[in-house]
């Protein structure tokens, strides 16, 4: 035999290992430079579309891959601390205004929900839609929050507690 099993083995791990470390995963560092409204990112999400969603304290970028478009107070946001970011079955976004309660982008306009709706809190840190559901759960400073896109109901460590 021209090469032991031992050596084949070396050859064969050699060979792997020259192809994996020649890899390189490609990355990109995006700040306030490139067109981000803050480095203080609190969340990021890629939508159906492929757009990237990028929520900060100053507001939301979203990123298609060649330009960024900011959306804040002064065109259309309530609120400029962007918490979290789903998107519903319907491909409507939702992001969770931290302080503001939370509000719905079509892609053309904003639709905002707050205590006055029924939300139970408007001090929300976290949202995700449920599509086995069909309701986005929406977390807040003072319990849980469920959307079905007509009504809220919430929930609560007191309700929770004396059921």
């Amino acid at each position: 035999m021209l090469f032991s099993i031992k050596n084949r083995l070396f050859i064969l791990f050699l060979c792997f290992s020259i192809v994996s470390f020649s890899q390189t995963i490609p990355c990109k560092n995006i700040t306030i430079n490139d067109g981000l409204p803050s480095n203080n990112i609190k969340c990021i999400f890629k939508d159906s579309r492929g757009v990237l969603w990028i929520g900060t304290e100053d507001g939301l970028c979203s990123y298609n891959g060649k330009e960024y478009k900011i959306y804040n107070e002064t065109n259309g946001l309530k609120s400029n601390n962007v918490w979290s970011i789903a998107e519903d079955n319907q491909h409507n976004l939702w992001f969770a205004l931290y302080g503001e309660g939370i509000t719905k982008f079509d892609g053309k306009k904003f639709s905002y929900y707050n205590t006055k709706n029924g939300l139970l809190h408007n001090g929300v840190r976290k949202i995700y839609f449920s599509n086995k559901y069909n309701c986005l759960i929406i977390g807040t400073e003072n319990g849980l929050s469920l959307f079905d896109g007509k009504k809220f109901k919430y929930f609560t460590e007191k309700t929770l507690i004396d059921k």
